[in-house]
């Protein structure tokens, strides 16, 4: 069986693109056999996504005293700590964490005209 193994594999790396997607396609449609890893941009997902997230406060804005609220109440620390954090602007907010709460903390700190990028 090994040999068969090896055998397939073999004839699938010397397909060509168009032959590699061909093939996909009747993995998927036919037989409903998903891969996890596609070296074209075809919106599979790759193992190596990136799981973890930073937030950068890039401009503070101009409304500062609403972002100190937000940020304070969304992170649960202190003033002294958010004062911190605005006046060391451009830095990192909070670091290693999931995209869902990157994007909510972006979307809400943005509504207080700050300038937010997530790595």
């Amino acid at each position: 069986m090994e040999n068969n193994v090896n055998k397939i594999a073999y004839d699938i790396s010397k397909l060509d693109t168009s032959e590699t997607d061909k093939l996909i396609d009747v993995l998927v449609n036919k037989y409903g056999i998903f891969a996890n890893i596609y070296p074209y941009p075809a919106g599979i997902v790759s193992i190596d996504a990136q799981t973890s997230f930073d937030v950068r406060i890039v401009k503070a804005g101009s409304t500062k005293l609403m972002l100190v609220k937000t940020l304070k109440e969304m992170l649960g620390i202190g003033l002294k700590y958010v004062k911190d954090i605005i006046d060391a602007t451009p830095c990192a907010v909070i670091n290693d964490v999931s995209f869902d709460r990157a994007d909510k903390l972006k979307t809400e700190l943005e509504k207080c005209g700050a300038t937010i990028e997530i790595r």
